[in-house]
């Protein structure tokens, strides 16, 4: 959770910004995603994303993490768990959700280098992540370039944003 101090620069709810959120608000720490299960690829000009495969109806088991393969040793990971469909889900650079410890330098960001991508992998439920099985849904948004609220990438869609200079979330 985000405690939001008086002079914040960052909006909770109100008119969402419609511009690049990185040139608004600068290097993304924190982003917002609601959780609509399905195939979609729908992302504003300068951004890209691939979505593999297919969601649950319901309930699923997700992990974001800056890593191709979801059992990846020594992956960042931004959030991993239970979901459910119309969910607001926060993917956090600046606190290993597994460990609650603080992330700092380069790591505290979400990558902005060329190619660089955000990963979600998306499971039919915790038990079938813990037992190695492969994700019905593997998604890759990329941090790169221009980010906008509402780019959508499989099941996930942007919803907020909080970079290093302020940003925009729903709730």
């Amino acid at each position: 959770m985000q405690v939001l101090s008086s002079g914040s620069n960052v909006t909770i709810g109100g008119t969402a910004p419609t511009g690049n959120l990185v040139a608004l608000f600068g290097t993304a720490e924190k982003l917002e995603f609601t959780f609509n299960p399905g195939d979609t690829i729908a992302v504003d000009a300068g951004n890209t994303g691939t979505a593999l495969g297919s969601t649950p109806a319901a309930d699923a088991f997700l992990e974001i993490s800056n890593a191709s393969n979801p059992n990846a040793s020594g992956a960042q990971i931004y959030f991993e768990g239970n979901v459910q469909a119309g969910e607001n889900i926060f993917a956090d650079a600046t606190v290993n959700p597994l460990t609650g410890a603080l992330t700092t330098g380069a790591a505290s960001h979400f990558a902005t280098a060329a190619g660089s991508d955000l990963y979600g992998f998306v499971f039919t439920s915790q038990q079938a992540f813990e037992s190695g099985a492969a994700p019905v849904q593997t998604l890759a948004y990329g941090t790169a370039g221009q980010m906008h609220l509402g780019d959508t990438v499989g099941s996930l869609q942007l919803a907020g944003y909080v970079g290093t200079s302020g940003g925009h979330l729903v709730a």
